[in-house]
């Protein structure tokens, strides 16, 4: 027992300083990617194809999957004391890296469809349920606003859609909702536009009112280029037939979502 308990501790010696030269590594990788980021923004340039999102993705997957790995072990605490500051820097790691995870499958997502690998799955679902879940999962992002779901006064009629990847595009934009509204609150609500257009709003958000543009548009200037999450979004959406667009409203911002009423291909 005690040969297995120092072999143990070895391991989890050797663990704790790998994920230490990890994320140096990762730190001097990131600074990198920075740096050639800044040299590239001034330069407007074409949007990149799904090839490109599949390749990006899958390269930051392998380190992402790492870090979570580690950050699992920390949290059970194998790696380190249970100090309450410790914990928290360790479930703020945890939830960032898989709010990054989130983006890389809708990269992979976006990329697939756009390559035509893969088709949306349409079917009749109900946008409130899934508005719903949505605004469930987001409080429990780390320290969001108020998220106030408005109920409809009357069931809204079902919406054909693909419901997981409107439930991917969702996830993404409230999240961008709530890193950018870091006070105040966020009114959500699923309902019918006159015309018979469903839509999802995200009211009260402090998202700059910038246009967001479609999947062939050269990428904006980068005073007016969208976050990473919004842009793949958008193309989530309209891979649906849909429209995802910001205005400014009451000096706030509302994050739309329209989708088709009927299939796109009908």
């Amino acid at each position: 027992m005690t040969a297995l308990l120092a072999g143990l501790a070895l391991f989890l010696g050797a663990a704790a300083l790998a994920l230490a030269r990890g994320l140096r590594d990762a730190r001097r990788r990131v600074a990198a990617l920075e740096e050639r980021i800044r040299a590239l923004d001034a330069t407007p340039r074409p949007a990149p194809d799904g090839h490109d999102l599949a390749t990006i993705a899958h390269e930051l997957r392998s380190p992402l999957s790492a870090i979570l790995g580690y950050q699992e072990l920390l949290a059970d605490g194998l790696l380190g004391s249970g100090d309450p500051h410790g914990r928290e820097a360790i479930d703020r790691i945890g939830k960032a890296a898989l709010r990054l995870q989130r983006v890389l499958d809708a990269a992979i997502e976006v990329a697939r469809l756009e390559t035509g690998i893969a088709r949306p799955q349409f079917a009749s679902a109900a946008v409130d349920r899934i508005l719903a879940d949505a605004i469930d999962q987001g409080r429990s992002l780390a320290n969001p606003p108020a998220l106030t779901l408005l109920i409809p006064d009357s069931p809204l009629p079902p919406t054909p859609t693909d419901p997981a990847r409107l439930r991917l595009a969702l996830d993404l934009a409230l999240a961008a909702a709530i890193r950018a509204t870091p006070d105040g609150e966020i009114r959500a609500r699923a309902g019918s536009a006159p015309d018979g257009t469903p839509f999802i709003d995200l009211a009260g958000t402090a998202l700059a009112p910038i246009p967001i543009p479609a999947p062939a548009d050269p990428i904006a200037s980068p005073a007016d280029r969208p976050a990473a999450p919004l842009l793949l979004a958008a193309r989530l959406v309209h891979s649906l037939g849909g429209r995802l667009t910001l205005v400014a409203e009451a000096g706030a911002t509302t994050l739309r979502i329209a989708l088709p009423a009927h299939r796109p291909n009908d």
